[in-house]
């Protein structure tokens, strides 16, 4: 059952039936089964007190809090609302009741489905004459330049281009673990997806994919290795990038982009501790940030900003931990109706570097959009977290998270604040 609703859960989520099939449409079913799974969810160990879920309501409160600070009562309650729909909820949801591999690599085989359906509603919007594609979504003409998009919580170029950075590490899972068949059609799914990012016209995804490729060589072959294919490869760049939307005077300029951020700056002068309230930046500066950081501490302060930080790079920081120093299966817990076994620890091991890999293309994507309520986000870090439960099963010293790791990255948090803020000093 608790699979069956995590499954369902991801379905509404990523490829949306609610936005484009007409019975389901108007019915609040991702809310109905996201209430019914957090229902089942709560009851199994290690939810809610995890130390990321507490840090997840502790930014829904302050979102309240924000609000109230900028007597905007009314506001308050919808803030909260949204931050526990968007952040805690999916995050309950899947941590709960995708405890098992297999639940998890359904839900990765689901998000890679949903981001095909994606592309080739995409290719539909290019290629008719209509600009519609299956679900009904239109090409967006931006400027001269078209753009692709789906429903619902992709309905923007910039999120669908997101998507697609963070399910590309996920093919990667079925190309190392599946037969013949599967890897030859996880070869082309990767081949779609990357067509499908260069129909989104989204400049800061491609970067995206560009910086999470330097990653991984420089994880896997190491930095000469890695600073050699780059340089290489920078006419091909150049190329590719041309082929992209050309820089123009308008909101989506380099300079449109440092006007917003540093408006950010001046609206964390003005209210440090909370900020101005979600979706405050918006009443204060015509543009949105075009960055979930700055985006971050302008709406929720200081102290919003330290707790959502800490929350995404501690799960980073984790999963680098258990990815890559070498880990070896403990012998001595080899409980075989537990499922405790070396396969399942090597099968956890590569999903823990396949996570670590989405969420640094999430990290890389969101300094040049404003995603902060994007719920994939808090799906693939609940995936992560129940990874890393898992792979403590199998390993002597547990890696867990620590009150020396939450404060090392408030230190590297308030030095990322700092540092962003004298940079526009300098630039502007």
């Amino acid at each position: 059952m608790s699979a069956l609703i995590a499954s369902l859960f991801t379905i509404l989520v990523f490829i949306r039936p609610q936005d484009w099939w007409s019975p389901l449409e108007g019915i609040p079913v991702v809310m109905v089964v996201g209430m019914l799974g957090a229902i089942f969810a709560v009851m199994k160990k290690n939810v809610i007190s995890n130390h990321h879920t507490m840090l997840l309501f502790t930014l829904c409160l302050i979102g309240f809090i924000s609000e109230v600070f900028n007597f905007y009562f009314a506001g308050a309650i919808a803030a909260i609302t949204k931050l526990l729909f968007s952040t805690a909820l999916p995050f309950i949801v899947i941590l709960g009741l995708a405890f098992t591999r297999k639940s998890k690599e359904f839900i990765f085989a689901t998000i890679i489905f949903a981001a095909l359906t994606i592309v080739y509603n995409g290719y539909q919007q290019i290629t008719l004459p209509s600009g519609i594609g299956w679900s009904g979504a239109e090409i967006l003409d931006q400027h001269g330049d078209l753009r692709i998009k789906f429903v619902g919580i992709f309905s923007d170029p910039n999120d669908v281009g997101l998507l697609f950075l963070m399910t590309i590490p996920l093919i990667f899972y079925f190309r190392e673990t599946q037969n013949w068949i599967v890897r030859q059609i996880s070869i082309l799914s990767l081949v779609a997806i990357i067509y499908g990012i260069y129909l989104t016209n989204s400049r800061g995804t491609l970067l995206g994919v560009l910086i999470l490729i330097v990653l991984y060589l420089y994880k896997r072959y190491g930095k000469i290795v890695a600073n050699v294919l780059v340089v290489s490869a920078i006419p091909v760049l150049l190329l590719v990038f041309s082929g992209f939307r050309s820089i123009s005077a308008s909101e989506e300029s380099a300079y449109g982009r440092l006007d917003a951020w540093y408006a950010g700056s001046q609206m964390l002068k003005s209210n440090p501790l909370f900020g101005t309230g979600l979706g405050g930046f918006l009443d204060n500066h015509h543009l949105t940030a075009h960055n979930t950081y700055v985006l971050c501490w302008s709406e929720l302060g200081v102290l919003g900003f330290l707790v959502w930080f800490s929350f995404l790079f501690s799960i980073i920081f984790m999963l680098h931990k258990i990815s890559f120093s070498e880990l070896q299966f403990s012998k001595e817990k080899l409980n075989v109706k537990k499922g405790i076994t070396e396969f399942e620890f090597n099968r956890c091991l590569l999903m823990s570097k396949v996570m670590f890999y989405s969420l640094c293309g999430y990290a890389i994507g969101v300094v040049f959009l404003s995603r902060l309520t994007f719920v994939p986000l808090y799906m693939f870090c609940a995936i992560s977290v129940g990874l890393m439960q898992q792979m403590n099963l199998f390993i002597d010293k547990p890696i867990k998270f620590t009150g020396q790791l939450f404060k090392k990255l408030c230190l590297v948090a308030f030095c990322v604040l700092i540092g962003i803020n004298l940079s526009l000093k300098f630039l502007l």
